[in-house]
């Protein structure tokens, strides 16, 4: 009976996601920020929308009749190619796409619950990974690749208090959308520059970030202005035991798990204006689920001693700090975000329980140095990854119990060089560029047998195009 009552609620609720998922795909495309000056427009300030004749920008007077309700929604597509032109596994090249929908609605509006809003989106992704393919590196060499799928990611509702000093957010949220990440992350394409590869590979099959959402409450403080902090905890595993791919395992983002250990985080962030505009951000994450050591059994010797128990030891919890910094260090005149902005992150965890325990990573933006193209941003950044000294002496133990010879896993690093040209609002060009030291760590080729040869040094070469309408 249990049994049944479990599957009849696990309908219910993938029905009320679908509905969600639904309301997102059906209604006609809008945005969330409406040109003011002029009622009749309804499209963002940087969208495709402005460049278009209004039947177009406002098909069938939609945009307009659904704001008026509260009801907006953001669709942007992004398609990029991405070529392997040295190194990894193989030479090649891959197309990924990804298609966002996301629908938001202002309560007050929509039914007179001031303060409160209501959001939901969903992924359509297409194409190809490769990084999997091709690659073979720790870092993605894309932020958007992600298993084919339509699949439903975030889907909460976030109520203001204190007139708007505080806010609770609750439902089905993604840690990457508001902890630990950098305004500049969104100048480069590797997915380390958005979610770092520390917590990726250190949080049980990602955490909850991009593409797999999870149930959880944030709550967010500003007690003066600059100063913001903000907790949540979450349901710490988007998809619980699986084999294969994880994203295989909850296709849809319909499963809304909440009896895995949960994840908690904490944020404190202070931003500036001293002399020219600047960020700091320091937070800290802990998981209550169990954490295997990376080197030791439960009887102390090495696991790949034959004299062992085979059984690692086991940790009941893991955890790990980061700090962000970014700071303006030429302003364009006139402006406020166009200039030079320096920035760098570190995260760390403990190596006894991580195959990753130190994340460091730094460079610089340029934002509309050149008057004749105000919304061009170069982004140039370095990532470093290192495999930690646990992680690397049980390879080293393995060698010396069986006798063999092969590569000892290191650290990774990633050199980035990005330029985002804007075609017109709403739509741009971004080549790129991408090389791996070390790639994987410093694993060994797939076809080599005897652990002799190595990845090589890792060079890619990209273009993404985004449209926002």
């Amino acid at each position: 009976m249990a049994f049944t009552r479990s599957r009849i609620a696990n309908r219910i609720a993938a029905k009320v996601a679908a509905g969600f998922v639904a309301l997102a795909a059906i209604m006609p495309f809008g945005c969330i920020v409406f040109a003011a000056e002029d009622d009749a427009k309804h499209f963002p300030e940087v969208s495709i929308g402005s460049s278009l004749p209004n039947e177009l920008a406002d098909p069938l007077g939609a945009r307009s009749a659904l704001s008026r309700y509260g009801i907006v929604q953001t669709a942007i597509y992004t398609g990029e190619v991405f070529e392997n032109i040295r190194g990894g596994f193989a030479e090649g090249g891959h197309y990924h796409g990804l298609v966002n929908v996301a629908t938001d609605i202002d309560m007050g509006t929509f039914i007179g619950w001031q303060g409160m809003s209501f959001h939901t989106s969903m992924f359509v992704t297409h194409g190809s990974s490769i990084t999997a393919d091709n690659v073979g590196t720790i870092a993605a060499v894309s932020h958007i690749e992600a298993t084919p799928s339509i699949r439903l990611f975030e889907a909460w509702l976030d109520q203001s208090l204190l007139g708007g000093a505080a806010s609770i957010r609750f439902g089905q949220l993604a840690i990457d959308a508001e902890f630990a990440t950098l305004d500049t992350g969104g100048a480069f394409i590797s997915s380390t520059f958005g979610w770092n590869t520390l917590m990726t590979d250190n949080l049980p099959n990602g955490g909850p970030i991009y593409p797999l959402a999870a149930p959880g409450v944030r709550v967010k403080v500003q007690p003066t202005a600059g100063l913001v902090l903000q907790a949540a905890i979450f349901n710490g595993d988007p998809v619980g035991d699986c084999e294969g791919d994880p994203q295989k395992c909850n296709d849809h983002g319909l499963e809304f798990r909440l009896k895995d250990p949960p994840l908690v985080m904490a944020e404190l962030a202070y931003t500036h204006s001293l002399s020219l505009p600047g960020a700091i951000k320091i937070g800290s994450w802990i998981s209550f689920d169990d954490f295997k050591d990376q080197r030791l059994s439960d009887d102390g010797r090495s696991q790949a001693d034959p004299a062992s128990s085979g059984e690692p030891r086991l940790y009941d919890e893991n955890y790990g700090f980061y700090a962000t910094i970014q700071q303006m260090l030429f302003q364009v005149p006139g402006s406020e975000d166009r200039g030079l902005t320096l920035f760098a992150r570190v995260a760390a965890s403990p190596e006894d329980r991580n195959q990753i325990d130190l994340y460091v990573e730094g460079g610089v933006t340029l934002a509309g140095l050149i008057n004749a193209r105000p919304n061009d941003v170069l982004g140039i950044g370095l990532a470093y990854t290192h495999i930690s000294d646990r992680a690397s002496r049980l390879e080293q133990d393995t060698h010396f119990f069986n006798g063999t010879f092969g590569s000892v896993r290191s650290y990774e690093t990633l050199l980035e060089i990005s330029y985002t040209a804007e075609i017109m609002p709403g739509w741009s060009l971004q080549p790129d560029f991408q090389y791996y030291w070390n790639p994987g760590g410093n694993m060994p080729h797939p076809v080599d047998t005897d652990g002799a040869r190595l990845l090589e040094s890792t060079a890619v070469i990209g273009l993404r195009t985004k449209v926002v309408y």
